[in-house]
């Protein structure tokens, strides 16, 4: 089992305004292994009472996307196109791809497809605030296949910020067993501006490819596009691990692949 330890944390607290945070909450790529994690997801749902938006590498709405999204209250867009929180949306990988050396650890199909539906469920953060006429405090971008002993405490954010959970994420260069590059893309939150440039990695991977230097790796692009966006890092504890059904055969979530 993959597990990540620090400290425990705090309770949750107001803004500095004195407002009750808007949050919203992202879940992007997969949700495979979700109903393992559940618990401690409608712990996250009922905390912070967050708006939930979802991208996925899929085609249709199964079943088993379906129920993920009545739990969290993801509007499908069925019914009103305008309130849909939810992105169905096979990665396609684009040509000059193929030209980008590939890294020993990683799919680049699974790297750009995780990057593309992170800023594919950004963009949904964007339509929704521009719709109801609002802006949220705080964007989360999240995994449903994780479960933790403790809740993600939500700081008052400072602007150009991402804030990433502490942890040995390091990325190991394969040619040089010395060099260690990356970040912890497990999650990260920060206001609206920060996320959105956080979000936007995948708009210029190719350049991010050629300064990391270690093939498309997603720790490493994550890091790189932090750097050149300008973005400060702040590091905070928190306890976490994965879901180990995440490497499963789920029939239910493949039903239509």
């Amino acid at each position: 089992m993959e597990k990540y330890k620090f400290k425990r944390g705090i309770t949750r607290r107001k803004s500095r305004g004195g407002h009750k945070k808007n949050i919203a909450v992202l879940f992007s790529g997969r949700i495979k292994g979700y109903e393992e994690c559940k618990k401690h997801l409608l712990e996250l749902k009922h905390r912070y009472s967050p708006v939930f938006f979802c991208s996925l590498n899929k085609k249709i709405l199964s079943p088993y996307i379906r129920n993920f999204c009545k739990i969290f209250n993801i509007d499908t867009g069925e019914t009103d196109n305008k309130k849909k929180r939810l992105n169905l949306e096979p990665t396609v990988l684009p040509e000059w791809i193929n030209e980008l050396d590939t890294h020993p650890y990683n799919q680049t199909l699974n790297v750009y497809s995780v990057l593309l539906h992170n800023k594919r469920a950004f963009d949904m953060v964007t339509e929704y605030q521009n719709t109801n006429n609002m802006r949220f405090d705080i964007v989360l971008l999240y995994r449903a296949d994780i479960k933790s002993n403790n809740m993600i405490i939500l700081e008052d954010v400072k602007p150009n910020t991402v804030y990433i959970p502490e942890g040995d994420e390091s990325i190991i260069h394969p040619e040089d067993w010395d060099r260690k590059y990356g970040i912890n893309s497990v999650m990260s939150y920060g206001d609206y501006s920060s996320m959105k440039k956080y979000c936007e990695a995948v708009d210029n991977i190719q350049n991010l490819h050629d300064k990391v230097n270690i093939g498309v790796h997603h720790e490493g692009v994550i890091l790189q596009n932090i750097i050149d966006k300008k973005l400060k890092i702040s590091r905070f504890p928190y306890e976490y691990y994965f879901e180990e059904s995440r490497h499963k055969p789920n029939k239910e979530y493949n039903m239509y692949d």
